[in-house]
């Protein structure tokens, strides 16, 4: 059997184990990256790319905080990844519209516009004249929407693109179609992953598998993690149809700037591993499409897809040490995958790196779930 050695292997190729990829190698580790599939074409490349902690949070806390702090990282991550990448992850600031129908719903946006500008957030309040008079092509029967300003969105597949370049161009080994068997232990620490045919010897491992992270063979304790499975599908239009994100209680629509619309999502929690695409679903997101935006009858309809999202008992990530020394977390990301990207590649490398786990790491660690954490291995440079 063949054998490598290198500082990291990174088990799963989406957005978070490319970020790694690339944040890791340019602290000048040598870095593996194994993906089962093809780099950023499962959870990765289902996502809408919304960035939107204030539209989907509903009370304040370190969780809305450190949405917050993610949300912040994404300009200038975007930026450097123009510039290393040669990709644009089709970054948009223009905020986000959440929409009410009735009074329950309006009732709900205005008490969550007010906690978070008690908490020093930015928010706008429209009325029904002055969400027409901003976008035209929504419907009538809206009574007012709020105005989420820095809730913003990109292409979340240039995004991981964009990753996987800058990665490869950092000095990391990026592998598809490549499955890791079984995780190796040696006593209480990792010494390596085993592949088919070879081994990769390794001072530390990163599971960043998504939903597929608690499968892999070797593991001596459970990881809370299933599969959730969203449907989506892609709209054409003939020109953009409104500006920014738009968002009800039963749908969001994130346009591009080609006239595209990603129409989403379901959330289904007992799908299993079933990525299959189903009439009803497309049909149930189509009428919540057409209430929000009329004029989306006229649209094409260019694509359908369905992603697993990695689920946890209490919709969290599970990030840093595991039981196991030397072996790190950065998996179960839910709905936030995209916009938690770019901090998790900064604060897991900086756990490895420092051997110190960020204060800020310490409320999703797996111990929340009984299962107790091992010693920091301090890896350096």
């Amino acid at each position: 059997m063949n054998s490598k050695t290198c500082d990291i292997a990174i088990i799963g190729g989406g957005i978070i184990g490319c970020g790694l990829a690339e944040s890791l190698a340019l602290e000048g580790l040598d870095v593996v990256l194994l993906e089962r599939g093809v780099i950023g074409r499962e959870a990765s490349w289902a996502a809408a790319g919304m960035l939107a902690p204030q539209s989907e949070m509903e009370e304040p806390g370190e969780w809305f905080d450190f949405c917050l702090a993610a949300r912040r990282c994404f300009p200038e991550t975007v930026e450097r990844l123009r510039d290393s990448a040669s990709i644009d992850p089709q970054y948009r600031d223009e905020g986000m519209l959440y929409v009410a129908f009735n009074e329950d719903e309006e009732r709900t946006l205005l008490k969550r516009a007010a906690w978070q500008r008690r908490c020093g957030v930015q928010s706008e309040i429209l009325d029904a004249s002055e969400l027409a008079r901003r976008e035209s092509a929504v419907s009538d029967s809206i009574r007012m929407a709020v105005r989420f300003v820095e809730d913003h969105c990109l292409d979340p597949r240039l995004m991981t693109q964009a990753y996987a370049i800058s990665a490869r161009r950092a000095g990391a080994d990026l592998r598809e179609m490549t499955p890791v068997h079984r995780v190796l232990i040696d006593g209480d620490r990792v010494v390596g992953v085993e592949l088919p045919g070879e081994t990769i010897h390794a001072q530390s491992v990163v599971l960043a598998g998504g939903c597929w992270s608690g499968l892999i063979a070797g593991l001596p304790f459970a990881l809370p993690i299933h599969p959730v499975k969203g449907q989506m599908l892609l709209l054409q239009c003939a020109t953009p149809q409104f500006s920014c994100t738009l968002h009800s209680r039963n749908i969001y629509l994130v346009p591009r700037f080609d006239g595209r619309v990603i129409v989403g999502a379901t959330e289904e929690h007992d799908a299993g591993f079933d990525k299959s695409v189903f009439a009803g679903a497309v049909s149930d997101l189509l009428s919540a499409s057409y209430a929000v935006v009329p004029a989306l009858r006229e649209a094409a309809a260019a694509e359908t897809w369905a992603g697993l999202r990695p689920g946890t008992p209490d919709r969290r990530p599970i990030m840093g040490p595991s039981p196991v020394e030397g072996l790190v977390l950065a998996t179960g990301h839910f709905r936030n995958g995209i916009l938690l990207a770019p901090l998790t590649a900064q604060l897991i490398t900086e756990y490895i790196v420092s051997g110190s786990l960020p204060e800020t790491l310490g409320p999703f660690g797996i111990e929340r779930f009984g299962a107790a954490s091992a010693p920091a291995r301090k890896l350096g440079v």
